[in-house]
């Protein structure tokens, strides 16, 4: 159990690295490269490694959890950008 009384997913702040990986493979994969691409890796990583940083170094209060929320959402909305810039590529003729 968290230490506000919900309980915690085993391995939860590893879930997310596996799909990154695919999606790094897919975009290298379908040789796409740029400057957009490369911002939305890096805020994947970086928000990553905040979202852990907040979640070992503070007392989990609902402050906290909003903090790695936010962080998590911004992985998320990257990833989706970045799937997207694969399927497109894959779509075109």
């Amino acid at each position: 159990m968290t230490q506000a009384g919900r309980p915690a997913v085993a391995g939860a702040p590893a879930i997310n690295l596996p799909v990154f990986g695919a999606i790094v493979l897919a975009l290298y994969a379908s040789g796409l490269a740029g400057p957009v691409i490369n911002v939305l890796s890096i805020l994947v990583l970086l928000s990553r490694v905040l979202q852990s940083l907040v979640h070992v170094s503070h007392v989990q209060t609902d402050a906290f959890v909003a903090v790695r929320f936010g962080l998590l959402c911004v992985q998320l909305i990257s990833f989706a950008a970045l799937i997207g810039f694969v399927v497109r590529h894959a779509m075109q003729p």
